[in-house]
């Protein structure tokens, strides 16, 4: 079924598919939108997502064979690979979590407020005092520049946050939070941000021990 449909393409969309395709399992995810930043606009109907839209079928027939699934959310406009055979899953240390689901607190908490978008503006500033609030940086104290930044590069490439022109180490950087931190950490997984903050908190405490007796 997939070797037909895919013949059927033309000469140039066959080479597009293999350029989605690759981006998919790149990036995770395609999005419907991306943000300007010089003029404070979302740009909607991004060419990827409308063409892996029109081909989501034969995109999902293809990666079915690997043993991964593909999957739309035309809402969001967030097409996603999903469900990847044991080996391929992205392990994240402990700090690349916390940041990462301190990001989708942060939009849960923002798009209430939104109108038309579902794309959230932050700063990095804005990001670190909300790791400080939420008791993740040790001591109240911001994360060191250099581990953010490899923290938030990290994460970029995933397609769930982007920023504009500056370092992801300045403080002043406006990022955009992209809706696809909803499926890249869901509800239930937002549930265990308190979890791991105390466990992280129970190894940061120093171990009790018991007074010298004195010397007769």
């Amino acid at each position: 079924m997939f070797e037909e449909d895919f013949e059927k393409l033309t000469t140039a969309d066959r080479e597009r598919f293999k350029n989605t395709a690759a981006s998919l399992l790149t990036h995770t995810f395609i999005l419907r939108s991306s943000y300007d930043f010089s003029q404070n606009y979302i740009r909607k109907n991004n060419d990827e997502y409308i063409f892996a839209l029109r081909n989501l079928e034969l995109l999902r027939n293809y990666f079915s064979f690997a043993g991964y699934s593909v999957s739309c959310d035309e809402h969001y406009g967030v097409i996603r690979i999903s469900d990847c055979p044991e080996g391929t899953r992205v392990r994240f240390d402990k700090n690349t979590t916390l940041v990462l689901y301190t990001l989708r607190l942060i939009y849960e908490e923002e798009r209430e407020k939104l109108t038309l978008g579902t794309e959230v503006l932050y700063t990095v500033m804005e990001l670190n005092q909300k790791l400080i609030s939420l008791g993740i940086t040790k001591d109240s104290r911001p994360l060191a520049g250099y581990l953010l930044r490899d923290i938030l590069s990290r994460i970029s490439r995933y397609r769930i946050i982007a920023k504009e022109q500056g370092g992801w180490d300045s403080y002043s950087t406006r990022f955009v939070i992209f809706p696809s931190i909803l499926f890249a950490i869901d509800a239930e997984q937002l549930k265990d941000l308190q979890a791991i903050l105390n466990e992280k908190q129970r190894d940061e405490e120093p171990e009790e021990t018991a007074p010298e007796e004195a010397e007769e």
